[in-house]
Formats: structure tokens, C-alpha cells, sequence
């Protein structure tokens, strides 16, 4: 199971793999923006995944009649890391 830190690491243990960032909209929730982040880390190799931020942003949707409707997406970033292998 792919880790969701949320506190600074003090040592270093792992190695930088990238910096990965993540959208859904707001009815995916945080838990569901989690698995996103889950599944983009586990992609690129990542054990874990630290110093993550969450936040939203505004969007646009345009109906068939041309009728722009706003609403939220909800973004994560973080650090995918692995750890040092021994």
C-alpha cells in the first residue's frame, strides 16, 4: 500500500522521484483525490508520497447552448518519493 504523508520527514531515507500534482472535481471529494495521487505515485515507482497540499481552484464548463457554468476542482500536490534501498 502506497503511504500518504502528511507531516515533514526528517531524514533522508528516500530519494526525490518528482514533484506530482492531481485534479477532480468537488464531488470526488479528498478521498478520491487521494487514490488519484495513490495511482500517479505508484506509476512513477514512489513508495510515498510527502509534503502534500491541497487546494481548489475555479473552472469553467460550457454547455451545448454556449451557457458557461462555474464550478470547483479540487487539486492535490506532493512529492513522490522511494526509499533508499539498502
Amino acid at each position: 500500500r502506497l503511504l500518504l504523508e502528511l507531516f515533514f520527514v526528517h531524514d533522508s531515507s528516500y530519494e526525490e522521484i518528482g514533484f506530482i500534482r492531481v485534479n477532480g472535481v468537488a464531488r470526488l471529494g479528498y478521498e478520491g483525490l487521494n487514490d488519484k495521487l495513490r495511482d500517479e505515485a505508484r506509476r512513477l515507482g514512489a513508495d510515498a508520497v510527502i509534503y502534500i497540499h491541497y487546494g481548489t481552484e475555479n473552472a469553467f464548463s460550457i454547455s451545448p447552448i454556449l451557457i458557461s457554468i462555474p464550478y470547483d476542482v479540487l487539486t492535490a500536490e506532493g512529492l513522490a518519493v522511494r526509499a533508499k534501498r539498502r
